[in-house]
């Protein structure tokens, strides 16, 4: 497992964050997602042979 950090712009409330974690959690190989719309970044946990960070970005 690898654990990246990626920019995720135009995140302006929890709701924003709610749909950014759903949309990366329905790509295969991710294991968790935890974004913060005060940080613009999503923290992501995958298997980097099942998804890229080019797949989640």
């Amino acid at each position: 497992m690898v654990e990246k950090t990626v920019h995720v712009g135009g995140m302006h409330c929890d709701m924003c964050e709610a749909s950014i974690e759903k949309g990366i959690n329905e790509l295969e190989g991710i294991e968790s997602v935890q974004a913060s719309w005060n940080d613009s970044v999503a923290v992501v946990k995958y298997d980097e042979s099942l998804a890229s960070v080019e797949d989640i970005e």
